[in-house]
């Protein structure tokens, strides 16, 4: 997976995970070491016809320095570069071989007589020569051709509809090619169509092989954190790989993206989990498996819709009870002011006995445990995941809660004139790694002292959280990749899981949905930043942080969700002062990171 960066009328690129893309020899080699045989023998034998017939067997469209931009369109004949010879093909003459007669041996006499692998295809799309075999042609066909490439960058070129080779192999259900281009060092990380990589099109498709070879190939050659962002990465809809094979039914693809850590709890842009949408499809064997991974069944769409009530509104009576079974709760109202059971269509149907049946359990039952939300996303949005506001009830001991006042901001506000912050680009450490990875291992990185990170973004193991360093991250004015750049964690922002829960003795508190490992980033502490003597005529200091310097953070009218956060004798979080986009000493940034492994529906403090 080279992190290349492609046009849709050529390529270029950028140092990636394999290197430098315009190695030549390591492109070449790789490609050497795949060729079968057979299609080696292949080559030979063309070369020795076609050097016999007066056209040179080394000559190709990639080494031709007279090539013109009219010989990239296919609408002429001018498919083959020039040698001083008549040309012998053009480019309907290899879409024939290609598409109707699928003859390699005939493919390959085009391709060794210096036919422009580069031509563009209007009638496909204005692809090249491997657009069109990832399509319509055999794996030689696509040995052939990558004999021919100069570079890997070939393997990554868009065509009008952004498809590179590999997602039209993955469109065509060709998996051997697949594997091929993936194996030659194609980009899987390259967003298509709608922003869709080629996991997404894979699982949307239920392709299972094809599924399992992208993953295999991200597993050898991406950090354990760039592979999570791999496999969870949204496209335009911000559905997930996980979300679309959820949608479609595709039981064994969620099997292979959940057991490699593929996150249920993401969110789509009307703020459905994988949840939401296997309740809609209606497979209940998807759904069951969503729920072993720590997902939240009462999880509210922009709809203030549960799973619940989708799937009582399809009339899915299995996964009503596989959903109850799990602790869905029948007492959340969607934004229209309805219960699941509200919205059955047929109330004598099997999914209304069902829910009918539980309903009158629960009114039996004094013990029972209830969940009431009041509220679907405190944050209105700006977290990537709803952080929602409950509280449990037990039978009649109901008690009415509103939701806690606040502004929720993501970032600390300025409101006291004395407050400045010196963003002084010429004050900054900025780094210039070529590498991309900024780690004190392999590079000599500007912005921090050591690499506090580990692979997958959590504090290395002897960070010292009684007396935490100062950690600098790298900005904007960095050079280093910004998705693959090691040393940028916080200023990507909260991404668990959280709820705002009301605990009784204590007041609202915050508990984690999924397993969180000790030196996870959790959230930023944010407020309004404060002059001391400001702050020493504020009346509630509950929520007061001081930085030192003479300023300190109030979260008591602007905050987040840290601010619900309880004090303990033991925490399990720890603040660190965290710089990105300056370095005024007087201003860091409250970092929140987890000092011990928390568990599940644990409070956080």
């Amino acid at each position: 997976m080279t992190v290349s960066k492609t046009g849709s009328g050529g390529s270029s690129s950028t140092n990636g995970i394999n290197g430098p893309s315009n190695g030549k020899d390591s492109f070449r080699t790789t490609v050497q070491s795949l060729v079968p045989s057979s299609v080696k023998n292949m080559l030979a034998t063309d070369h020795s016809s076609n050097n016999g017939s007066g056209v040179s067997a080394s000559t190709s469209a990639s080494s031709s320095a007279s090539r013109t931009s009219s010989a990239k369109d296919a609408g002429s004949t001018a498919g083959a570069s020039s040698t001083g010879t008549k040309l012998r093909h053009t480019a309907k003459d290899f879409t024939n071989a290609v598409c109707t007669k699928k003859d390699d041996a005939l493919v390959s006499e085009v391709i060794t007589s210096g036919f422009d692998i580069e031509t563009r295809f209007r009638e496909y799309h204005h692809g090249t020569c491997l657009h069109v075999v990832c399509s319509y042609g055999t794996p030689a066909m696509a040995y052939l051709i990558m004999c021919r490439a100069r570079s890997v960058d070939y393997l990554n070129i868009f065509d009008r509809e952004l498809h590179t080779a590999v997602m039209r192999a993955v469109v065509g259900s060709k998996s051997d090619i697949v594997k091929l281009l993936l194996d030659s060092g194609a980009d899987a990380t390259l967003k298509g169509p709608y922003g869709m990589t080629v996991l997404h099109l894979a699982a949307k498709q239920g392709q299972h092989d094809t599924v399992r070879t992208i993953l295999e190939c991200a597993r050898q050659r991406l950090t354990a954190r760039a592979l999570m962002a791999f496999v969870n990465a949204v496209d335009n809809g911000r559905w997930t790989a996980l979300a679309w094979a959820a949608e479609n039914r595709h039981k064994q693809t969620v099997e292979q993206l959940i057991s490699i850590g593929a996150d249920v709890n993401v969110c789509d842009r009307l703020n459905n989990t994988s949840l939401h949408w296997a309740s809609l499809s209606g497979c209940s064997d998807t759904l069951y498996r969503l729920m072993t991974k720590d997902c939240n069944p009462n999880l509210q769409n922009s709809n203030g819709e549960t799973p619940l009530h989708i799937a009582c509104r399809q009339g899915h009576a299995e996964i009503c009870v596989v959903l109850l079974a799990m602790g869905a709760s029948l007492n959340v109202r969607n934004t229209s002011n309805q219960l699941p059971q509200d919205i059955i269509l047929d109330p004598n149907s099997e999914c209304g006995n069902i829910i009918a049946a539980n309903v009158k359990m629960r009114n039996l039952s004094n013990n029972l445990k209830e969940t009431h939300i009041i509220c679907s996303d405190i944050s209105n949005g700006r977290e990537r995941h709803p952080i929602q506001v409950v509280y449990y009830t037990r039978g009649a001991n109901e008690r009415q809660l509103t939701v806690p006042k606040l502004k929720y901001i993501q970032s600390n506000v300025q409101i006291d004139y004395r407050v400045t912050i010196d963003n002084d680009a010429r004050n900054m450490h900025v780094c210039s790694c070529v590498d991309s990875t900024c780690t004190s291992m392999d590079s000599e990185c500007l912005c921090s002292e050591r690499t506090w990170y580990t692979n997958d973004g959590r504090l290395v193991n002897d960070f010292n959280y009684l007396d935490p360093p100062i950690i600098t991250e790298c900005g904007d004015l960095c050079d280093c990749n910004l998705r693959s750049c090691r040393n940028r964690v916080v200023q990507h922002g909260l991404d668990v899981p959280l709820q705002l829960c009301y605990i009784p003795g204590k007041g609202w508190g915050v508990r984690t949905m999924v397993p969180i490992p000790k030196g996870t980033f959790l959230v930023e502490y944010v407020g309004e930043i404060l002059p001391d003597e400001a702050a020493n005529h504020r009346l509630d200091d509950s929520y007061l942080f001081d930085l030192g310097n003479g300023y300190c953070l109030d979260a008591s009218t602007y905050g987040n969700v840290s601010r619900f956060f309880n004090h303990s004798c033991r925490p399990n979080v720890s603040p660190v002062s965290v710089y990105y986009d300056h370095k005024d000493q007087r201003h860091p940034r409250v970092a929140l990171f987890a000092c011990q492994d928390i568990g599940v529906q644990e409070e956080i403090w």
